[in-house]
């Protein structure tokens, strides 16, 4: 997934399955983090650093679906989904206050994960940010049956907000995108304030279930796709082949349907993800996406006021300055690496390791300046200028006996310097004064040193 160039292309995509698996010709892998074996919410370099590792040799764009609140719920208070779990223990009645009890907790796990990422695909790593999907469960008007109240949106977008610079102190490149709840009856109401509180690139169905046929995102729910690009002026990501608790619903043929593309693709939708399609139809898409309309730009009256800088789709051919530009930012990662790195071991210094960092600083800064110093007196040897001109000065060889001679304080380097007079002579008939006349020793005698 590039970015760049005159025209957009619709993108293709699936779910990362292991790192041996066939993906075909898909532009981007989409991976759940939080969901790793054993309950645990961490980063698991076996399966999201593998899904990073395969992503970069397919050349594809790795996507997550960070539902990391409701991970840790999982883990830290057996709390369910809502489609899974039965009252109390479960997301619509505690998922609310656990993200005020927890609020440390949820952005540390937020920024573990960016940092290993880091770790695995370098800081110029472009990653596109599914944040929290169905966060509007936990609102105050969508989590009415929340103990304690649903949360405030403007606490909300705050959360989301803190959320990308964690993120971005670590991968500046990435990019956000916000779900979509389509049975929400005010989208406007609920979306404006995410969106002018938060820098989102892509608005994003989760769930899977989508319908490719219909105006409507699920035929049973009010809202539609063209409703959510106008509203954000962002393009639109679909997932389907997946539905409760993301059990399999298989390959999704509503969307090999050129026809229905084509009609989402002019309601804003710019990419596709089958969680779960046929071997057909991972290899056949460069010849389904020939056969698309170009991605439409964004509406361009928009419904708040906000400077945009989001892609204006999801995928664009590139453009040999964004190559060459992509190509100086991978080559500064390695250093940027390294600064990351020694930020965050600065944090587990104890009173020996400053010591030994700053004497180490101390001991550097002396000698550049030893450095800078040396430097200083070998131009003035060799032409430098002044009112104070050195015997040697033009010359870059001389003698072992002249040098010696200036080391010991003679500035005339152990021969007689021209007088004021003759060189005042010289100087008229020449227009060059000059303060020591060339002679053969001076340039290639067997006892020079070379300046």
């Amino acid at each position: 997934m590039g970015e760049g160039g005159d025209s957009c292309r619709f993108a293709f995509g699936t779910a990362f399955v292991g790192p041996h698996h066939d993906y075909g010709e898909v532009d981007h892998l989409s991976v759940w983090l939080g969901q790793a074996e054993g309950g645990g919410v961490a980063f698991n370099d076996d399966w999201n650093g593998a899904a990073l590792r395969v992503a970069k040799q397919l050349g594809a764009t790795p996507v997550f679906y960070s539902y990391l609140i409701a991970s840790l719920a999982r883990q830290h208070a057996g709390l369910e989904d809502c489609d899974v779990g039965h009252p109390p223990l479960t997301l619509c009645a505690r998922g609310a206050a656990f993200v005020r009890e927890h609020l440390k907790l949820i952005l540390a796990a937020y920024e573990s994960f960016a940092r290993e990422s880091a770790s695995v695909g370098g800081r110029s790593l472009r990653v596109v940010w599914l944040l929290e999907p169905d966060i509007h469960q936990y609102s105050a008007t969508g989590g009415v049956t929340q103990e304690g109240g649903g949360l405030p949106q403007l606490f909300m977008v705050e959360l989301l907000r803190n959320i990308t610079v964690l993120v971005r102190r670590h991968l500046p490149n990435a990019e956000f995108s916000m779900d979509i709840s389509p049975w929400v009856t005010d989208q406007r109401a609920w979306l404006v304030p995410f969106l002018e509180g938060v820098d989102l690139s892509f608005m994003h169905t989760s769930g899977g279930r989508t319908d490719a046929h219909s105006e409507r995102i699920r035929i049973t729910d009010p809202t539609t796709w063209f409703e959510i690009h106008q509203i954000s002026g962002l393009g639109l990501i679909a997932d389907t082949g997946y539905g409760v608790a993301g059990e399999s619903t298989g390959h999704d043929r509503s969307w090999d349907s050129v026809t229905n593309l084509g009609a989402r693709v002019r309601d804003g939708v710019v990419a596709l993800t089958q969680a779960n399609p046929s071997p057909t139809w991972l290899h056949g898409l460069n010849r389904l996406r020939s056969q698309l309309p170009a991605l439409p730009p964004p509406p361009s009256v928009l419904s708040f006021e906000r400077v945009r800088n989001a892609p204006a789709c999801f995928r664009q051919p590139p453009s040999s300055t964004l190559v060459a530009a992509s190509a100086h930012l991978a080559s500064l990662a390695p250093v940027l690496d390294l600064m990351d790195r020694l930020r965050a071991s600065a944090g587990r210094w104890d009173t020996v390791g400053w010591t030994l960092a700053v004497a180490v600083a101390l001991a550097s800064l002396v000698a550049a300046a030893a450095l800078f110093r040396g430097l200083v007196k070998l131009r003035c040897c060799c032409g430098g200028s002044g009112t104070r001109r050195p015997a040697l000065a033009g010359r870059c060889r001389v003698s072992t006996e002249e040098l010696a001679a200036i080391r010991h304080g003679d500035v005339s380097g152990g021969k007689p310097s021209i007088s004021k007079a003759s060189a005042s002579g010289r100087g008229r008939k020449s227009g060059l004064i000059k303060s020591w006349p060339q002679s053969r020793d001076d340039e290639e005698g067997e006892h020079g040193v070379e300046l």
